[in-house]
């Protein structure tokens, strides 16, 4: 895989020039999986992909602050990362023409998208999970969904090579029963990872919260102070993460002020002139 990066001030660019036939990172136990974007077809020509987001992993995707459970803190996860500063932050991820993503994009009856990454724990602790995914309010997930959401994330990404036509039906198919907007969850999961067509969406972080499994996950949707992350798949061939930053007042330069001070003088000596006549 070729990659191309471009880095200005908060902004940064990434091209897949081509794409490499190389299997996604699964790391069970060692943690950092691979941050990755699928599409998918449900009808008309049925097909899917996935493309690995460059080097991105779920250590490099993390929310600026966060409070990390107790738990995975023990196991030895980082506790803070650095996409959602106040300054704000753009990703953009331009996706070359390809066969097997052009016909997707084009499907008669439109198509589906999402971007995910999971792991287990990055310390090796039993029972920790993490993951990122697109999408809705996960809330309401608990530490043994988001345990059958991982495993289904770490089978998806066996499944699957990077930038190649992936399975159409079955674990590795985009629209399968196992992934899908659910990531496999029960149809009334607390969770729809999914994005019809061109166009955004939030992003949220969620982690183990203790070791009883009906208790809820923990849950971090990516934003500052000034708005909430977005990613964005455009009709170009461009996936963008955005966070918008605070806007700093511009100070004004000293002709302005002069300017502005003219402007006044000239509307007291109108004044005066009316009040004489």
């Amino acid at each position: 895989m070729k990659l191309k990066l471009a880095v200005l001030a908060s902004a940064v660019s990434m091209a897949f020039a081509g794409q490499a036939s190389a299997a996604l990172t699964n790391a069970p136990t060692t943690g950092n999986g691979d941050l990755f974007f699928t599409a998918w077809t449900t009808g008309g020509t049925i097909a899917s992909a996935t493309l690995a987001l460059g080097t991105e992993r779920l250590n490099s995707y993390l929310p600026s602050t966060f409070t990390y459970p107790a738990a995975a803190t023990l196991a030895g996860d980082p506790t803070s990362g650095s996409k959602t500063p106040e300054a704000g932050f753009t990703q953009t991820f331009t996706i070359a023409p390809s066969s097997v993503f052009s016909s997707i994009f084009s499907n008669s009856t439109g198509f589906f998208w999402n971007v995910v990454a999971g792991d287990t724990t990055q310390g090796g602790g039993a029972g920790i999970r993490r993951a990122m995914f697109t999408g809705t309010d996960p809330s309401g997930l608990t530490n043994s969904g988001l345990q059958t959401l991982v495993n289904n994330v770490l089978n998806f990404s066996n499944a699957v090579t990077s930038g190649v036509a992936g399975p159409t039906s079955g674990v590795g198919y985009g629209g399968d029963a196992t992934w899908g907007p659910k990531l496999g969850l029960a149809p009334t999961a607390a969770l729809d990872t999914a994005v019809s067509g061109f166009g955004s969406t939030g992003f949220w972080y969620v982690g183990t919260s203790s070791t009883t499994a009906l208790n809820q996950a923990y849950v971090k949707e990516y934003e500052n102070s000034t708005a909430k992350a977005t990613w964005t798949l455009t009709d170009d061939n461009r996936l963008v993460y955005n966070l918008e930053g605070a806007i700093s007042e511009i100070p004004l330069p000293a002709a302005g002020w002069l300017l502005l001070s003219g402007l006044l003088s000239l509307g007291a000596i109108a004044r005066r002139r009316l009040a004489v006549h």
